[in-house]
């Protein structure tokens, strides 16, 4: 179990989003205005996650005045809070995913602005999530390097220390090239910083490299897709941003740049060994639930991060000294 410590790095972020945006999008506009805000909801479901809890063991939890007045020590919970299944209820509808995602985003906002030569270096991947197709039958087959599997990807992008820049959550069957071409415009804030994107042979596409040269005025290094080479012999065509790319990538430095995206199979593993990314309850059904879960588990992690940065320790290994 995470320590509750970590909660106080949370709780102003989130009071300074409650600020902000009090109104998101998917809330109804008409009818008796809601007496519990989304931001409740969020602080309530990151306890939960934070505890390893299920929404149940929250509620019982919270029954206790002991263990209510120690955690009030970390974050502000008014006295009366909503019942069970008004909070099962809410946590399904669109605008409380939408504030997880906000929250995900500041978050990280706040990582890069704190590092900003991170950037310089930035690593696209994925990682697996597999379910039972007993348990969750909305999903479906895809593959990795390790073979196939049922569940779902969870599609990352990451600092060159290691922190959540952005990621996306799809069924297995999704492939990658697209996915990343609809993560990276969350980081057109930061074009200014970035470089290089590293990525393996799955993102090794035209249009992401002409995507990144342009809009993020950067360099894509993914080798070349072998699936591409059996169609033609490779020719470094410096014409285009794949080529150049290509050919960068052959160099001495460019090799030695391309040994960064290492840094992607260690918050993987710290996401799945401390963070439990991988273990998805049997009663989280369907894309919406998962990213929930999974989502909060994110927030978690860039807070750990967070929590480092303060502490002056920014190796990612450090993240084990936070766990219970």
């Amino acid at each position: 179990m995470l320590k509750f410590g970590l909660f106080s790095l949370i709780d102003p972020i989130v009071q300074k989003l409650e600020r902000t945006h009090s109104v998101l999008h998917g809330q109804p506009q008409l009818g008796r205005s809601r007496l519990y805000s989304t931001w409740l909801l969020v602080r309530l479901w990151l306890l939960a996650v934070l505890g390893g809890w299920s929404i149940r063991q929250l509620f019982l939890k919270l029954a206790d005045r002991r263990l209510r007045s120690y955690l009030s020590r970390f974050v502000s919970l008014p006295r009366r809070l909503p019942e069970r299944s008004t909070f099962s209820r809410r946590v399904r509808q669109s605008d409380f995913l939408q504030a997880i995602r906000l929250l995900f985003g500041q978050l990280a906002e706040r990582i890069a602005r704190r590092q900003p030569g991170d950037l310089e270096v930035i690593v696209l991947d994925f990682t697996d999530l597999p379910v039972n197709r007993r348990h969750d039958p909305d999903t479906t087959y895809g593959y990795t390097s390790k073979g196939r599997f049922y569940g779902y990807k969870l599609h990352l992008i990451v600092s060159r220390r290691g922190a959540l820049l952005s990621y996306r959550l799809a069924t297995a069957n999704h492939h990658s090239l697209p996915l990343a071409e609809e993560m990276l415009p969350d980081l057109e804030a930061f074009c200014q910083l970035i470089r290089f994107v590293l990525g393996d042979c799955g993102y090794d596409g035209k249009l992401l490299h002409e995507w990144v040269a342009g809009d993020l005025d950067a360099m894509l290094l993914a080798p070349a897709n072998p699936r591409r080479q059996k169609l033609a012999p490779q020719r470094f065509d410096l014409s285009t941003a794949r080529g150049r790319a290509l050919a960068f990538l052959a160099t001495p430095r460019g090799r030695q740049l391309y040994r960064r995206r290492t840094v992607i199979e260690q918050v993987n593993g710290q996401l799945k060994d401390v963070f439990g990314i991988a273990r998805i309850p049997y009663y989280v059904r369907g894309e919406a639930a998962v990213e929930r879960l999974v989502a909060a588990r994110l927030i978690l992690y860039n807070v750990a991060i967070l929590k480092n940065l303060q502490r002056r320790k920014t190796h990612i290994r450090r993240l084990k000294s936070l766990v219970a």
